[in-house]
C-alpha cells in the first residue's frame, strides 16, 4: 500500500484499497464561503430578502396549482435548494459546483435563517 492509499471498509465487504486525495479537506467549504459572502452577495443582495420572496412565490404557486394551504419560509427555500442540488448530483456527471452551492445553502440556513 502506498502513502496515497488507505484501507476503506465498506459495509458488508472486506477491506478494499482506496486512493487518498491529498488535498486539504475543507476547500469546498472555503469556496462556498467565498461565493456566499462575495460574488453572490454582491449580485443578489442578502439571502434573507431573496429567500423570503422565493418562499412567497412558491407558497402562492402551491396554493393556486394544488390548493395547498402551506406557508413556506426562507429556511424551507434553503432546504429545498439543497435537495435540488442533491438531485442534480444524481442526474449529472460530477460537477463541483453542486457541492459548493449545497454547502453555501446549508451555511445560509444555519447562520442566517435558523
Amino acid at each position: 500500500m502506498t502513502d496515497k492509499q488507505a484501507r476503506a471498509e465498506w459495509p458488508g465487504t472486506k477491506y478494499q484499497e482506496a486512493e487518498l486525495n491529498t488535498e486539504p479537506m475543507g476547500n469546498c467549504l472555503l469556496e462556498a464561503n467565498k461565493v456566499i459572502n462575495g460574488e453572490r452577495q454582491d449580485e443578489y443582495g442578502n439571502p434573507e430578502n431573496s429567500f423570503h420572496i422565493i418562499a412567497e412565490y412558491w407558497t402562492t404557486f402551491l396554493k393556486h396549482k394544488y390548493g395547498l394551504a402551506v406557508s413556506l419560509t426562507p429556511l424551507d427555500v434553503t432546504n429545498m435548494m439543497v435537495l435540488f442540488k442533491q438531485a442534480r448530483k444524481l442526474g449529472q456527471k460530477h460537477k463541483r459546483d453542486n457541492y459548493v452551492d449545497s454547502c453555501g445553502y446549508e451555511a445560509i440556513g444555519a447562520d442566517r435563517l435558523s
